[in-house]
């Protein structure tokens, strides 16, 4: 049986109102399914089900209609770990999830206004309060970029406003959000690599600990796809110990000591 996530809308008010309680599920909502992205790579939107409603300060446990435990854990543990606070992300916590969290400053503001949001799964609570706004602002400010190329699978291209697409970086398995110019060639050439492995290289954003969290000003974009067959190179070859045993923690490393300027 899945776990459920509950939240509460705690107002500042007596009671909540139509509009607070409207903006409060959508942006919940939001923040849900990118955390849900980020764990199981599904572009598609899955569905999660309301499995429990109280009034007063209104209650409501969600559930997916997929036992997928690990999004709602993630979650959870993310908030938690942002309250704590810190430069790095969470787990799972890319850089939408915290531009989600970001937005979720709206709902703190003006008459109609909550108090707090309370995530809760088995008991462990977490909270989005006023400054958790700045807490993630910390995280997103101590980054660094670099130029440089990423490889990873496409996915999840977004074409309003300032078009973006997802790849998925085949050394730390996380999504990075890709901003592309907006015209006709461009979109065509992304929709014609839209799930091949591809190479993309511009200004390369980082987060403190070496995970990269976005590409920006894209120089240029080629399908690295492997031909069928092709033995598969791996670490192995490397005579380092460290790279052997985790060689997405070396390359993360790599890549801060990188940043911080360390040669």
């Amino acid at each position: 049986m899945s776990y459920e996530l509950t939240f509460i809308i705690h107002p500042e008010a007596e009671s909540v109102s139509l509009n607070l309680f409207e903006k409060s599920l959508h942006d919940i909502h939001r923040l849900v399914k990118d955390v849900d992205y980020s764990v199981t790579k599904e572009s598609g939107a899955r569905r999660w089900i309301i499995s429990h409603l109280h009034s007063s300060s209104p209650t409501i446990s969600l559930r997916p209609v997929l036992d997928n435990d690990e999004t709602i854990s993630a979650l959870v543990d993310g908030l938690d770990t942002i309250k704590i606070g810190g430069i790095e992300p969470p787990p799972h916590f890319s850089e939408d999830v915290l531009d989600d969290l970001l937005q979720m400053r709206r709902l703190f503001k003006g008459k109609d206004k909550v108090r707090l949001l309370e995530f809760s799964l088995n008991g462990h609570k977490a909270i989005i309060q006023p400054d958790t706004a700045g807490k993630v602002d910390r995280i997103l400010r101590s980054g660094y970029t670099n130029i440089g190329s990423l490889e990873g699978s496409l996915d999840a291209v977004n074409l309003h406003n300032n078009p973006t697409f997802t790849i998925w970086d085949r050394v730390t398995r996380a999504p990075v959000r890709c901003h592309f110019p907006k015209n006709d060639i461009w979109k065509r050439k992304i929709k014609t690599l839209l799930e091949k492995r591809v190479s993309v290289s511009g200004e390369i954003n980082y987060f403190g600990n070496g995970m990269p969290r976005s590409v920006t000003n894209i120089m240029q974009i080629e399908d690295v796809t492997p031909e069928p067959g092709l033995k598969r190179a791996t670490f192995g070859s490397i005579t380092c110990d460290e790279a052997s045993v985790d060689p997405a923690a070396f390359v993360r490393k790599i890549r801060r000591e990188i940043g911080n300027g360390i040669t």
